[in-house]
């Protein structure tokens, strides 16, 4: 690619892809071959926790409004459980089954003892009828039942897919994983977005200019300044300026609504702007250091990850510390390692408080019997000891002789300017979003986290490929 004569240059590269057709779950059954190999015994803690157990609370129903529809949403009414003290039967509860109106028993436990209940059918119960029948064995009969509750409704946490059409087929309203889903299936995302999506922290992208009208992003975008023209207007000056548009549709882009994709997080986005209008994209790398380093000082109570998918390959002891007084601040800092396939790793990468991210490609062969699978080095993708993690930013080679695919290649697909568009770009800026917003979902699932403890998690959770170990290609 041609490099910006400047101090850094954006990392990513526009592709003509083809349109290839992947079956149901069969990426993610390729996924599964892949994570299968990963080492195991990995822990995250090494010191003994010291956990408080709670009681359990036998009567929380009595304290369920109708208004609480997460909670009675989630549960069968005409399924009561009946929790029996130690030593108790069904011959101890007969009156209150006659006075509750419970039909026959259709289950129960088996080992007795602590758990000892009993599931009546219950036809027609609604909440308040749930909840008045709690009443009445807890004032009645609470020396022979210990609580009462319905029934709860659990499912197997396989992922947790938004409607956005990468995600979900409209059509016979089922979970796929499109060509166009691999560099986000990759890291295990939608299983994570199960147990959350959003939290009370914001995400900083610093790059080259922002669609901040797009459909997917629009919704979740909270402000920003171009730090290289002086203004807020971060907003692109020309058609071809889709580089930090894609960069934040892969962070951030919004779910459930039912167009493009969804993004690896949905906090608020903040934009910072660091390529002057007019410039085709160069990088200024003054404006830059000053995004960084406003951030850490005015944003940073509420600002947990920077997203930098640009760099390049001098060092620079002004920017150095911009970095660690960020990091020093509390916020994860991410970075494409760069594009030149060399065995130099890009600054800000290369950075020690910056995690520098690797690029990938997802091997999938259906030409063989059974299908086969690899993740291996994009073949642009800088390399070096400084390499921290690996995402997907380059492209599913795709081999299936039934569509001529030798292989068909698939790139990043994220949100472009204007007017609401679509595209796939590769480079090791692609992958940089993924580990920012991977690190974000963290900090979204549980606030409580610091930095460094997000940066050990992600590395003590990465697949680990071959060579066994941290190694230059892949990192953790």
């Amino acid at each position: 690619m041609k490099k910006f004569p400047v101090f850094l240059m954006l990392l990513g590269v526009a592709f003509a892809q083809q349109k290839i057709n992947i079956t149901i779950d069969d990426l993610r059954q390729a996924r599964e071959q892949i994570v299968g190999k990963r080492e195991t015994g990995k822990f995250l803690y090494n010191k003994p926790l010291n956990i408080k157990l709670s009681e359990p609370k036998w009567w929380h129903v009595l304290d369920r409004p109708d208004e609480d529809t997460l909670y009675w949403n989630n549960v069968e009414t005409d399924k009561i459980v009946v929790n029996l003290h130690d030593g108790r039967d069904l011959k101890d509860v007969q009156s209150f089954i006659e006075e509750a109106g419970l039909g026959e028993v259709i289950n129960k436990s088996i080992e007795g003892g602590s758990l000892n209940f009993y599931v009546f059918s219950a036809p027609g119960f609604k909440p308040e009828d749930v909840r008045q029948i709690a009443r009445l064995a807890k004032e009645k009969y609470s020396h022979v039942i210990k609580g009462v509750e319905p029934l709860p409704i659990y499912k197997f946490y396989a992922g947790c897919h938004p409607n956005d059409p990468i995600w979900w087929d409209a059509t016979n309203n089922l979970p796929v994983h499109t060509a166009s889903s691999w560099s986000y299936l990759l890291t295990g995302v939608d299983s994570a977005w199960c147990y959350g999506k959003s939290g009370p922290y914001w995400t900083v992208v610093i790059d080259q200019a922002l669609d901040y009208n797009h459909e997917d992003i629009s919704a979740l975008y909270g402000g920003g300044y171009d730090f290289a023209d002086g203004d807020a207007d971060v907003y692109p000056s020309l058609a071809t300026e889709s580089h930090g548009t894609h960069v934040s549709g892969t962070v951030m882009a919004i779910h459930n609504n039912g167009v493009g994709l969804a993004g690896m997080v949905q906090d608020t986005l903040w934009f910072a702007k660091v390529s002057s209008d007019g410039s085709g994209g160069a990088v200024d790398i003054v404006a830059t250091v000053n995004a960084v380093d406003y951030v850490t000082n005015n944003m940073s109570a509420y600002v947990r990850t920077i997203n930098m998918s640009l760099g390049g390959p001098s060092y620079s002891a002004t920017f150095d510390q911009a970095v660690t007084d960020a990091w020093n601040a509390g916020i994860v800092l991410v970075a494409a390692a760069g594009n030149d396939g060399a065995n130099a790793v890009s600054y800000p990468a290369a950075y020690s408080a910056v995690i520098a991210v690797g690029s990938v490609d997802w091997v999938y062969n259906v030409n063989v019997n059974p299908p086969a699978t690899s993740i291996k080095r994009s073949w642009f993708s800088n390399y070096g000891p400084e390499i921290e993690l690996a995402a997907g930013g380059g492209t599913l080679d795709f081999y299936d002789n039934s569509q001529g695919c030798n292989p068909c290649q698939v790139p990043v697909y994220s949100a472009v300017p204007y007017n609401n568009q679509y595209d796939y770009l590769f480079g090791t800026s692609m992958a940089s979003p993924h580990v920012a917003g991977l690190a974000q979902l963290l900090f979204a699932i549980n606030p409580c986290l610091d930095n460094a403890l997000v940066r050990q998690i992600l590395q003590n959770t990465a697949i680990d490929l071959n060579p066994a170990g941290v190694d230059d290609s892949f990192g953790y």
